[in-house]
């Protein structure tokens, strides 16, 4: 069983540390604190703007995705748990080395979906996937105050290249969805108002 006692502190740390890490350092430093949690074998995955493959962040190369995997949206478990917006077990006899369960959780902010990250457990019960959850929380917190910041995480998240009119627009296009206390508002992704 998990101690989530020590899991919460682990996450605390991770968010300290996270004050000084760049993007390309965010993987190791989200591996490391969640290894203290009981968490082994973990990987974040970063989905493209059209949400149609996640890569994983390395943090090598000039994307931050150099020697990394990566798994298309439709038709994977990795995919599934995006979609899904949920925790999801690989079957027992993909099991991760040394006999672990290994998990996919969707990392979200609010309504906007991120991607997902790979975990590894010693456990499978409701205590251990509330921790794959709230590192998963974490880690989106981490990535959103590094994006903006890092030429890196741009790259990753492009199937192809865009113009520089089409960059400017993507950056002044408005989030396709909020979430609040008591309000969800959801647009069709084109930015134009009252279209049907």
């Amino acid at each position: 069983m998990v101690d989530r006692a020590a899991a919460a502190l682990a996450l605390v740390r991770m968010l300290q540390a996270g004050h000084t890490v760049t993007l390309e350092q965010l993987s190791d430093l989200v591996a490391a604190h969640a290894a203290e949690a009981g968490l082994y074998d973990t990987a974040v995955y970063v989905v493209d703007i059209r949400e149609t493959v996640l890569r994983r962040l390395t943090g090598k190369r000039r994307d931050a995705a150099g020697g990394g995997q990566e798994f298309t949206v439709q038709g994977s478990l990795p995919g599934q748990a995006y979609q899904r917006v949920d925790v999801l077990a690989e079957p027992a006899s993909a099991a991760s080395p040394g006999g672990r369960r290994r998990w996919w959780v969707a990392v979200t902010d609010g309504v906007e979906r991120l991607g997902v990250l790979r975990a590894a457990s010693d456990t499978d019960d409701e205590p251990t996937r509330d921790i794959l959850r709230d590192l998963a929380s974490t880690t989106a917190l981490l990535l959103l105050s590094k994006r903006s910041f890092s030429d890196s995480y741009a790259r990753l998240v492009r199937t192809e290249l865009m113009n520089v009119a089409a960059e400017m627009q993507w950056n002044l296009t408005p989030p396709p969805a909020y979430a609040g206390h008591d309000v969800t508002v959801g647009g069709d992704g084109t930015g134009v108002p009252g279209r049907r």
